[in-house]
């Protein structure tokens, strides 16, 4: 029923479909994440953000203030607990490295996806990406109580429905430019808002360990 709702979906909107692909996650392998483990994701992901911005600026003034952006946040969502091992690293560590720099950069995105399974808003344009300024505001007049408080996961049904429509647009965007078409949607903002779904959906499993297929 999933996949014939997108797919009527896909056609209705012009875009390229398989009618042979299935759903990219069964059903019963589905465990939605706890509130509280969403929302301290979302303050780690905007915290390394901050970082990567921080070293691309490579302001010596900045990283003193990264600094207490961090102490901030610690003590307001207790962050540290869910960030990865690569996370942990990019933090502890400060090294510029460029290509961790440009992922977690770009890394904001899943925040983005994050927070319209709280119920925070709607599902980010897959054409724009997203304003960190806007995120902070959010984080920073909130906590951990208080914003889990103020908002609701969303059922399993449409997040499931969510992470099977990307999915399909992911195998569009690649099928459409290989009939020599612009593309539908920026692949980095896909890419990270498809990765955001499916930890959503996998309990118990780090957003390192993750494997985008397409």
């Amino acid at each position: 029923a999933r996949m014939e709702r997108n797919i009527k979906l896909m056609k209705e909107n012009k875009l390229p479909f398989c009618d042979k692909m299935e759903v990219n996650i069964s059903e019963k392998d589905v465990k939605i994440r706890k509130k509280w483990e969403i929302i301290r994701k979302i303050a780690a992901i905007t915290i390394t953000r901050i970082a990567a911005q921080t070293y691309f600026e490579k302001k010596s003034e900045g990283k003193k203030n990264l600094a207490e952006i961090i102490e901030i946040f610690e003590k307001k969502y207790q962050f540290k607990e869910i960030l990865t091992k690569r996370e942990k690293e990019f933090l502890e560590n400060r090294v510029e490295n460029s290509e961790l720099n440009v992922e977690f950069y770009f890394k904001l995105e899943t925040a983005q996806v994050l927070l319209w399974v709280l119920s925070i808003g709607e599902m980010p344009d897959l054409n724009n990406f997203s304003d960190l300024t806007s995120i902070i505001e959010i984080l920073e007049n909130e906590n951990l109580k208080s914003f889990a408080r103020k908002c609701e996961i969303r059922s399993k049904n449409k997040i499931m429905d969510m992470l099977d429509y990307i999915y399909r647009l992911n195998w569009a965007n690649v099928e459409i430019k290989l009939d020599g078409y612009e593309r539908i949607v920026n692949e980095s903002i896909l890419y990270f808002s498809r990765l955001a779904l499916e930890w959503v959906v996998q309990d118990g499993k780090s957003m390192d360990d993750i494997v985008i297929h397409t």
